[in-house]
C-alpha cells in the first residue's frame, strides 16, 4: 500500500522521497491532496508503494535488524 504520513519525529528517515508522501503536520489540505493524487494516480500509487515495499525488506527485515544488534551487543561485550 502506498503511504501518507506527516512529518513528525523519525517519519522523515522512514519515508523517503518516492516511497510515500509526507506531508506538514496538521494541514488538512495537505493530506486531502495527497490522498486524491493517489487516488487519481494509480501508477504512482502502485509505484510508490512498490518502491517503499522494497525499502522497508532490504532495511528493516527482522532477520537484518536482529543481527544489526547483535553486532553490536557482541562489540560492546568485550
Amino acid at each position: 500500500l502506498p503511504v501518507i504520513a506527516t512529518d513528525v519525529g523519525g517519519t522523515r528517515e522512514l519515508l523517503v522521497p518516492g516511497t510515500g508522501q509526507l506531508i506538514p503536520a496538521e494541514d488538512v489540505t495537505s493530506i486531502a491532496r495527497a490522498v486524491r493524487g493517489f487516488v487519481q494516480d494509480e501508477a504512482g500509487r502502485l509505484r510508490d508503494a512498490e518502491r517503499g515495499r522494497a525499502r522497508v525488506m532490504a532495511e528493516y527485515d527482522i532477520r537484518r535488524v536482529v543481527d544489526a544488534l547483535e553486532t553490536r551487543f557482541e562489540a560492546h561485550k568485550r
